[in-house]
């Protein structure tokens, strides 16, 4: 909801048309919550980070994977877990949210 609200305050209208979130399949079925979608920006337009929910305390890599295979990149929101050393980072749920807000 956070990452809807926040793209909708840039840009007002996306939430109501129903193009500011969406998940992604990758080619093998697999899927992520939040796939990347063009925002305003002050330099023109940039796209949005993936984004992967999974409430996990551990174990959390193999999960990562996903999005860093489909997009390079991205941020895994987990239950408690904050990791950096990759791709795709590992960050709590709570302080994305906080983030985004």
């Amino acid at each position: 909801m956070h990452l809807a609200i926040t793209i909708d305050e840039r840009q007002p209208g996306r939430w109501v048309n129903g193009d500011t979130i969406g998940y992604v399949r990758t080619g093998k079925g697999n899927e992520i919550d939040f796939g990347p979608v063009a925002v305003p920006t002050a330099g023109g337009t940039s796209h949005t980070t993936p984004l992967e929910a999974k409430w996990v305390t551990q174990g959390w890599r193999s999960k990562a994977l996903v999005t860093e295979n489909r997009f390079g990149r991205g941020v895994l929101a987990t239950k408690n877990v904050t990791n950096f050393a990759h791709p795709a980072w590992a960050i709590p749920a709570p302080i994305v949210a906080l983030l985004l807000g």
